[in-house]
């Protein structure tokens, strides 16, 4: 009887252990919503200051733009839009976030609105996860090497790597949707338009390009 005892004693003991050291496991890993299912925590429950947060996001919500809510301004400054644009963008807006849970919510969070140079984030997050996964084997490989679109065929392309992107200095030369890497025509580009220069070795020359930032994001998209 001591014997059943002692075993049922040391599994009940084993049991209460795993049971602890599941709950612990559980509360260390990191919490990713599922799709469509984002849950909120009070400010409180992750360690922030309801108070001060609630002040946060007051002072955020009177920092509104002097852009028009139209956009009738964006032809002017990018050039002829290739693709729609909303009929009007969204006011003040945001998300605080804290441990991957919402902890405050305001303005218009909703609202379908251009993100202009946010994209080069999501750009670059999404190149360290195609690292991550085995997709790009060495951001010094040439991009070349994985992309067989044409684009990277020419011998100064050929020498663009992924971190000649990343670091937007791969002096591309092409056109991607009607729009050329020199940024020539102010039709197409505005008052960004710029003035006719030498290109420069991939890696020397430094420049803020979106028609580059959107041959990064069509070469990611084909790995």
């Amino acid at each position: 009887m001591k014997t059943k005892r002692f075993i049922a004693s040391c599994f009940l003991t084993v049991v209460s252990c795993l049971l602890v050291q599941g709950v612990v496991w559980a509360q260390s890993q990191p919490y990713y919503p599922p799709a469509g299912s984002w849950e909120r925590k009070p400010p409180g429950a992750v360690g922030m200051d309801a108070a001060l947060l609630a002040k946060a996001v007051e002072f955020a919500m009177t920092q509104e733009t002097n852009k028009p809510m139209d956009f009738s301004d964006q032809e002017r400054i990018f050039g002829e839009p290739l693709g729609p644009l909303p009929k009007r963008r969204a006011h003040t807006n945001g998300l605080v976030l804290r441990h991957g849970y919402i902890v405050a919510e305001f303005g218009e969070t909703t609202k379908v609105d251009p993100t202009y140079s946010a994209a080069k984030s999501y750009l670059s997050t999404i190149a360290g996860l195609a690292v991550d996964q085995g997709l790009i084997d060495n951001v010094h490989d040439p991009v070349g090497k994985y992309i067989k679109d044409g684009g990277y065929d020419s011998t100064h392309n050929a020498q663009v790597t992924w971190h000649h992107h990343l670091q937007q200095t791969t002096e591309w030369e092409g056109t991607l949707w009607d729009r050329r890497h020199d940024f020539i025509g102010s039709v197409e580009f505005g008052s960004a338009e710029r003035q006719p220069r030498e290109l420069e070795a991939p890696g020397n020359y430094y420049e803020y390009n979106d028609v580059r930032i959107n041959r990064l994001a069509l070469s990611l998209l084909r790995l």
